[in-house]
């Protein structure tokens, strides 16, 4: 077959005067596009379309996804993201392999490509549970702990570890990613505190 021997493409568009067919072992189907100087492919695979969730901050993933197995998933039939928060590291056996980077907002979606199919990948917003520093002052107590951006913290109190607990103040996470707060009770030395968030 003449044409693109080069390169392949998926058939996205009308074709002119195909003239040649040939298959691979793998099962794919090439066409010769005689008059658009262009070899199309026809990748015979079953791509999962259905809808991941991820609950994990910054971590790398991997979904099985093509059927079968041994599917080109080479360029330019590699997997595409949509998002620069999650990168494609590599692709095997149907497996694709990426990686997402920590979410601090909301809930927020990209879209895996595959052979012109898509998968959504949706990434929860995960919060870290914030570990509790404290100095004791001379009016009360100082609360130091880490906190995610723009998540809301309730500080509460009470006189035993089994309550009643009261809230003392909300708090909105820095971007620092740091937050305190002082509480001027003098007997704070018989007060337990914890953080919430709502």
């Amino acid at each position: 077959m003449d044409g693109d021997i080069g390169r392949s493409h998926h058939i996205h568009q009308r074709m002119n005067l195909p003239k040649g067919i040939a298959a691979d072992e793998c099962g794919n189907v090439y066409l010769a596009d005689t008059s658009n100087n262009q070899i199309k492919e026809l990748p015979r695979a079953f791509v999962d379309t259905s809808p991941r969730i991820l609950n994990t901050p910054a971590s790398t993933n991997s979904i099985f996804a093509v059927l079968p197995t041994n599917a080109n998933l080479l360029p330019p039939f590699a997997p595409t993201s949509s998002q620069a928060w999650l990168t494609i590291n590599s692709v095997s056996n149907g497996m694709i392999s990426f990686g997402v980077t920590a979410n601090t907002g909301a809930s927020r979606t990209a879209n895996l490509s595959v052979f012109n199919r898509t998968i959504p990948i949706t990434q929860t917003l995960t919060v870290t549970p914030p570990t509790l520093g404290y100095s004791k002052i001379v009016a009360g107590l100082a609360l130091n702990f880490a906190a995610n951006p723009g998540q809301l913290y309730q500080i509460e109190s009470a006189p035993a570890v089994t309550g009643p607990w009261t809230t003392n103040t909300s708090l909105t996470g820095l971007a620092s990613g740091l937050l305190s707060y002082t509480n001027p009770i003098s007997t704070v030395s018989n007060r337990f505190f914890r953080t919430r968030t709502p």
